[in-house]
């Protein structure tokens, strides 16, 4: 999972890696972890593209799986991680938040499963 995030702000932050802030979060509690991640991104990049971009991702989400999405490459990040959680560790409970960005130009992404019954 962690591959596909980071993966995903070396692709898509638009910024030089030297000059990336990321900030990462891993806590549990109550059999929940939580795992928040945010970066820095380009002043390029448009904001209202991109809130658009999280949209269509987290109704994309809220659809039933399908395989095609999360082998295919470009674009498919969270599917993969949305695959990891369901179909190799078992997880029914869990959410991947993707809040909008703004002004502020942070990207966050937050993973919420249940780890009481993980697949070994």
């Amino acid at each position: 999972m962690f591959r596909n995030l980071f993966d995903n702000i070396l692709t898509h932050s638009g910024i030089p890696e030297h000059m990336l802030t990321v900030s990462l979060c891993v806590s549990e509690s109550n059999g929940k972890m939580n795992i928040e991640l945010s970066n820095n991104f380009s002043r390029d990049k448009d904001i209202q593209v991109l809130n658009s971009r999280i949209k269509d991702i987290e109704h994309m989400l809220s659809e039933p799986l399908s395989g095609d999405r999360a082998r295919g490459e470009g674009g498919t990040g969270y599917f993969k991680i949305q695959k990891i959680l369901r179909s190799d560790l078992g997880c029914k409970d869990f959410n991947i938040v993707i809040d909008p960005v703004d002004t502020d130009r942070i990207f966050k992404v937050k993973l919420c499963f249940d780890v009481k019954h993980l697949r070994q």
